[in-house]
């Protein structure tokens, strides 16, 4: 077995604490996520989340050491298929820390039909958009999107927010208070989309 690097350790160690398999010494952020994210509608609906992901310089560092094989910084076309699959897909089963909460229940998110990653001065960028399995018409529904790693291994951040073609349509963060995580301790943001009345 070949010998493997520190960073690399590292970035096994976090990819295992996401997927869920860490104990509970990982249950603190060590893994920390910049993102905005955009609300798209089509018909009324919301279709499909589109996220920008900015990660911390230090989990930035492993992901080059990773996926930038060739050391240019800079993913190139193949480099950025191997993120996409050995760096992002296996969030599937966290929904990609993106909760779509529809009156009580959850929509599990499964499509990602647009992959981005980049590098920007230190950190590494992923852009992609998530598709909603039902669309939600807000007006009709109660709909609000969490944006969490409910381990808390990962700490996103989400603070900004925008809704596209829904005419009447805004978005507003506020705490989800009744839903608490990482054993009470801190409260998660929550985007609430309003439509005025058609």
């Amino acid at each position: 077995m070949g010998h493997l690097s520190s960073k690399r350790l590292l970035f096994l160690a976090c990819l295992a604490a996401a997927l869920g398999i860490g104990g509970p010494v990982a249950a603190h952020p060590h893994v920390w996520i910049e993102a905005s994210v955009i609300l798209h509608m089509k018909g009324g609906k919301i279709v499909a989340v589109s996220h920008k992901w900015v990660f911390d310089p230090r989990f930035s560092l492993v992901l080059l050491d990773q996926f930038d094989t060739n050391r240019n910084r800079h993913f190139e076309k193949s480099e950025i298929a191997n993120v996409k699959a050995n760096g992002f897909a296996s969030l599937e089963r966290l929904s990609y820390f993106t909760h779509v909460r529809v009156g009580t229940t959850y929509q599990k998110i499964t499509k990602i039909p647009h992959f981005e990653a980049e590098v920007s001065g230190d950190t590494v960028v992923y852009v992609f958009t998530a598709q909603l399995e039902t669309p939600v018409d807000p007006r009709k529904t109660k709909a609000d999107f969490l944006f969490l790693d409910r381990s808390y291994y990962v700490d996103v951040a989400a603070k900004k927010a925008e809704i596209r073609g829904g005419k009447g349509c805004t978005v507003a963060w506020s705490d989800d208070k009744k839903n608490p995580i990482y054993y009470g301790l801190v409260i998660p943001k929550m985007l609430n989309v309003t439509c005025a009345a058609s």
